[in-house]
């Protein structure tokens, strides 16, 4: 599976007292933002692109915000 989708939905996972979808959001976001990037993409059989870690570091903690991130980043 991919390391920075593990590393998101297991933070996400582990939330104690979730209210929605946001929290869960906010706690993946930020171990993502927390995570040794390299180490991951390190481990990651692909090749991970520099912009790519880029784009993981700015992922917003308010999910509100996650269409504006992906057209920033993805849809250049």
């Amino acid at each position: 599976m991919d390391p920075f989708v593990t590393c998101y939905v297991t933070a996400a996972a582990e939330v104690e007292d979730v209210q929605d979808f946001h929290d869960r959001h906010r706690a993946g976001a930020a171990a993502l933002r927390n995570a040794d990037l390299e180490q991951l993409a390190g481990s990651d059989p692909r090749y991970v692109a520099p912009w790519a870690l880029s784009a993981i570091t700015a992922i917003p903690l308010d999910a509100g915000e996650i269409d504006a991130w992906y057209e920033a980043h993805f849809e250049q």
